[in-house]
């Protein structure tokens, strides 16, 4: 066997070991645990908008943020509130529910859009 070949044959084994083990992380315990989920309000008012297992966001008219959702907060309730406090809209969301809408949790004067919508 000539001089290189085990040190060549190492480096590919090391090569392959090291993406294997890449690729076993994104596929079984590391890729798609958390995702962002953009939450918009495109009523006519400022709303609070409060998620049972995670953050309060006061949104303006027309303002959209980005907040983690993680598989393992869902089912939770969100409610939106007016800034004074009175209750406009509320409901229960499952995970699955908010990916089909890719992520994107839209409110108008009517209530939740549980459509995907383009944000402007």
């Amino acid at each position: 066997m000539p001089k290189g070949a085990a040190l060549i044959a190492g480096m590919l084994a090391m090569l392959l070991a090291v993406g294997g083990l890449a690729a076993g992380v994104v596929i079984w315990g590391g890729g798609g645990k958390t995702r962002g989920l953009v939450v918009g309000n495109r009523s006519q008012r400022a709303v609070i908008v409060s998620f049972e297992h995670g953050p309060t966001l006061t949104l303006q008219p027309d303002e959209q943020r980005t907040i983690s959702a993680r598989r393992d907060d869902y089912p939770q309730t969100v409610r939106v509130t007016a800034p004074d406090g009175t209750l406009l809209f509320e409901r229960r969301l499952e995970y699955a529910e908010i990916s089909a809408l890719t992520f994107r949790l839209t409110i108008d004067d009517r209530g939740f859009m549980l459509t995907p919508v383009a944000v402007d």
